[in-house]
């Protein structure tokens, strides 16, 4: 925001009336310091989004040939449509092709044509975004350039980006390493779980072995009682040994004294 060509101030104190949350006071004068600082912003460097435009075009009279050779004359309305709807500060029509109708609606194969237009955007990165009203534009912008192509569809891809001429990142390549990565940290950790969980195994079954032969081995004490009884049946055999020793003689002898 800057003041016209010509234009001064004659009052002493001369000031802007400035709605203050969409505009940011940065200097008394504008210089190439603050202005570098803008530019090198994340939010407003711009990138180049590659990117495709599907369409489906109603058929006239005319061949598939015919309807070709009308979209690329309108080249100009797609840059400009899609200038519009994205945000872009520029677009550049690359090439516009006919599509195979394998896959393509039944219902819409007699009637209309499938069309590829690819394209590059220099947008910000900071995001990017297209209206639904992408076919009623586009229809509306052929009609005012004086073509009589009709557009019954519009999908929109953006299959690669490349920000600041780094270079082109497919964004399923993106998840093909990511899922080789996490594969490859989670994968040492199970495996080091099933040899540690084997390893407790083969550890634990000789123990209950040899806690199994110990209990094998192992001899009970005679009771008390069984000891009792046996000494008894000895002591008893030794009584029966001495009266069978005993003569006659030895009775008598006893008695006469």
């Amino acid at each position: 925001m800057s003041n016209a060509v010509g234009e001064t101030c004659a009052a002493g104190n001369c000031f802007w009336v400035v709605d203050a949350f969409r505009l940011t006071r940065v200097g008394d004068v504008c210089t190439s310091e603050p202005e570098q600082q803008l530019k090198g912003s994340v939010f407003l460097q711009p990138g180049l989004q590659a990117g495709s435009l599907r369409l489906t075009v109603e058929m006239n009279p005319s061949s598939t040939a015919g309807l070709l050779a009308d979209l690329k004359a309108q080249t100009g309305v797609f840059e400009a449509t899609l200038k519009t709807q994205l945000g872009a500060v520029s677009v550049r029509v690359g090439n516009i092709e006919a599509m195979a109708v394998e896959g393509f609606d039944r219902r819409l194969q007699a009637t209309s044509a499938p069309f590829k237009v690819s394209f590059k955007a220099e947008v910000p990165s900071s995001g990017l975004w297209a209206r639904k009203v992408l076919v009623s534009e586009l229809s509306l912008a052929l009609a005012a350039a004086g073509a009589t192509l009709k557009v019954r569809s519009a999908e929109l891809t953006w299959p690669q980006t490349t920000v600041d001429g780094a270079g082109s990142v497919n964004f399923d390549v993106i998840t093909i390493l990511i899922v080789v990565g996490g594969v490859s940290f989670v994968a040492p950790i199970i495996l080091v779980g099933i040899y540690w969980m084997c390893k407790s195994r083969k550890s634990v079954e000789p123990t209950t072995d040899v806690e199994a032969g110990s209990k094998q081995g192992e001899v009970k004490p005679e009771e008390p009682e069984s000891l009792d009884k046996e000494n008894k049946e000895k002591e008893n055999a030794y009584i029966d040994d001495n009266d069978s020793t005993v003569s006659p003689a030895s009775e008598q002898s006893v008695d006469t004294a």
